[in-house]
């Protein structure tokens, strides 16, 4: 399935065809449903995320799809679809036997002339020529923004809890920075190095994440009214609902256990015996540990009165 989606990423450039090939095999052979759903519901304009899902799932680079194209792909099909390059494609091409070649053969089929035959004359009409991207449709995606309050009607209420009308904004946020994103990538796409890309398209990515995890948070309560509380925003909302549900008889119990915790957690990460790449993971959850005892002690303190 790896070459098949290579060829996809290589010869489609309809975003409808290209969305609906890659999806296609994206379906039937990725775990992560809740994905799958996601870009099943917002289609074409999820093409990006998708792509970049689907590369990091079969470990597809670049360049692979720059040799199918060259190399692999039916010379028809090259006729018809001219390859997309990159700066970095470009640069890295042999200025007498691939530069000078490709530049000629697009300038026939054309018929405009590069400024000069200088090399970076030719990359740039090479780039000019051959990156042009169709815009995909996002306008489906402003009108759910804009009408947000007709989708939860239940923003509006009185008892409506105030966590969700910050994630409301969160929500606007995240989605007009994915749109951000994706622009840059569309528009910027060939002057990118294959790192830049990826750092542009993981952003991206999870900006779509948190968009749909707020919206899980949203679609949740509208239907029971009530909180699922797996975003972050919760943590102090759970807490106080964990520490509402224990028996009287364990919270002096559950307040010994949790300052051993933070003693113990809070030494090991002075002496530095935790790896520099779970210290602000642990951190947090030292924080949190925090915040239990606080509510714990409360309740005990009310429990005494």
């Amino acid at each position: 399935m790896k070459k098949k989606t290579i060829e996809i990423l290589a010869t489609k450039s309809k975003p409808s065809e290209r969305f609906n090939a890659l999806f296609d095999v994206y379906r039937k052979t990725s775990k992560n449903r809740r994905e799958i759903i996601a870009f099943n519901k917002r289609g074409v304009a999820s093409l990006l995320s998708l792509e970049y899902s689907i590369k990091k799932h079969f470990g597809i680079r670049d360049v692979e799809i720059f040799n199918f194209k060259n190399e692999e792909a039916p010379s028809k099909e090259k006729e018809k679809d001219i390859s997309v390059f990159t700066l970095e494609d470009l640069e890295a091409m042999n200025y007498n036997s691939e530069l000078k070649p490709l530049a000629a053969k697009l300038a026939e089929k054309h018929g405009q002339d590069p400024a000069s035959q200088k090399k970076v004359d030719l990359i740039d009409f090479i780039l000019e020529l051959t990156n042009k991207k169709p815009e995909l449709n996002l306008e489906g995606e402003e009108k759910e923004g804009a009408k947000i309050r007709e989708i939860y009607p239940f923003l509006g209420d009185e008892d409506c809890p105030d966590e969700l009308k910050v994630l409301v904004a969160d929500k606007f946020t995240a989605y007009h920075k994915w749109v951000e994103n994706y622009k840059n990538l569309s528009e910027n796409n060939a002057k990118m190095t294959e790192e830049e890309i990826f750092e542009v398209a993981k952003k991206a990515v999870e900006n779509f994440e948190l968009d749909l995890d707020i919206a899980d948070e949203l679609d949740y309560y509208k239907e029971h009214k009530e909180i699922l509380g797996e975003h972050p925003i919760f943590l102090e909302h759970n807490i106080q609902k964990d520490v509402a549900a224990i028996e009287v008889i364990d919270l002096v119990k559950q307040r010994n256990n949790l300052r051993t915790y933070i003693n113990r957690d809070t030494k090991a990460l002075e002496e530095g015996k935790i790896d520099k790449d779970k210290e602000e993971a642990f951190k947090a959850k030292i924080e949190e540990f925090k915040l239990k005892l606080s509510y714990i002690e409360k309740r005990i303190a009310e429990e005494n009165e």
